[in-house]
C-alpha cells in the first residue's frame, strides 16, 4: 500500500491576502505525483482474486442486462394498452440499470477485458432506456451513445452498433410524429448513412435482413440482394436473405404442389392456374 501524501503550505499575506506556494513545496507536489503515478503504472494488471471476483460481476451484469421481448420496439400503436405502456416502462428501467452498472463495472476494474464490453453495453442500454415521457433521461441518454459511438479509439463494429440503436430511436421518433413514413425505403436510407461514416458492417446488413422481413416481396428481394452480396454479412443473415430471394422468384409462377383434403383426396395447385387460390400455413403451435 502505497500513500502519497501532498502537505502544502499556504502562507497568507494579512495585507493583500494572496496564497503563496514555495518553490521548494512545487518540488514535494511534483516528487509526490511522479510517486503517484509510478504507483498507478504499477498496478495496471488486475490481481488474481479481484479479476475472480470481476468476472462474477461481469457473469451477473450480462444476465440482467438481456431485454425483454419487444424491448427494441420504437413505434407503438397509438392505443397502446396500459399493460403494454407498463412492461415498456419496466424494461426501460431496467436497461437504465444495466447502464449504470456497466458503468461502475469499468469505473472499478478498468484493466478489466471486459471493461470494453462494459462500455459499450452502457451505451447500448443508455438508449434503450428512452422513455416518451422524460426528456431530461432521453438528453441524457443519447449524450452517452454519442459519445461513444464518436471514440475512434473503440472498434468502428462496436461503435457502428451503438450508433444503429441511436439512429433507430432518432428515426422512430419521426415516424411517429409523422415527419417521415414508416416505409422500408427511408429505413433502408438510415442504414446507408451510417454505412458512410463506419464502412459496411454485420450489424448493418443483420438490421437490413430486419427491414426485409416486414418489406413487400419484391422490396424484400431487392434488399436480400445487397445482403448476399456484402462481405460483412454473417452466414446465418445470408441463408435467411436467400430465402426471402427465393419466395419472391416464386411470384407469379404456379405451385406444382398436391395437398391432401380433409374430407379425402388430394387438392393439386397446378391445375388451379386460371383461379384466385389462397393458400394459408397454419401449425398448432403457432395458433
Amino acid at each position: 500500500l502505497v500513500v502519497c501524501a501532498l502537505i502544502l503550505q499556504v502562507q497568507q499575506n494579512n495585507a493583500s491576502m494572496k496564497t503563496k506556494i514555495s518553490g521548494v513545496h512545487i518540488a514535494l507536489v511534483a516528487a509526490a505525483t511522479s510517486m503517484c503515478v509510478a504507483t498507478l503504472s504499477s498496478q495496471v494488471q488486475v490481481p488474481p482474486s479481484e479479476a475472480k471476483s470481476a468476472d462474477v460481476i461481469w457473469a451477473q451484469l450480462q444476465q440482467k442486462s438481456r431485454p425483454g421481448p419487444g424491448i427494441l420496439v420504437r413505434v407503438e400503436k397509438d392505443k397502446a394498452s396500459a399493460e403494454s405502456k407498463s412492461k415498456i416502462a419496466q424494461q426501460a428501467d431496467q436497461a437504465w440499470q444495466a447502464s449504470l452498472q456497466a458503468r461502475g463495472f469499468y469505473s472499478q476494474f478498468p484493466a478489466h477485458p471486459k471493461a470494453g464490453e462494459a462500455r459499450k453495453l452502457e451505451a447500448m442500454s443508455a438508449v434503450l432506456s428512452i422513455r416518451d415521457d422524460n426528456p431530461d433521461h432521453e438528453k441524457s441518454a443519447l449524450t452517452i451513445a454519442t459519445l461513444y459511438r464518436e471514440n475512434t479509439s473503440i472498434p468502428s463494429s462496436d461503435r457502428c452498433e451503438v450508433a444503429l440503436a441511436q439512429e433507430r430511436y432518432l428515426h422512430s421518433k419521426k415516424v411517429k410524429s409523422k415527419s417521415v413514413k414508416d416505409t422500408p425505403t427511408e429505413w433502408v436510407n438510415l442504414t446507408n448513412k451510417l454505412r458512410a461514416e463506419y464502412g459496411d458492417q454485420p450489424a448493418l446488413q443483420a438490421y437490413l435482413v430486419e427491414v426485409a422481413r416486414r418489406a413487400d416481396l419484391a422490396t424484400a428481394a431487392a434488399i436480400a440482394e445487397g445482403v448476399m452480396k456484402s462481405s460483412q454479412a454473417t452466414p446465418a443473415v445470408k441463408d435467411e436473405a436467400r430465402s426471402m430471394a427465393a419466395r419472391a422468384a416464386m411470384l407469379g409462377k404456379p405451385v406444382n404442389l398436391k395437398l391432401p383434403r380433409l374430407d379425402g383426396g388430394e387438392f393439386d395447385l397446378g391445375r388451379k392456374q386460371d383461379t384466385v387460390t389462397a393458400l394459408v400455413g397454419w401449425s398448432p403451435d403457432h395458433a
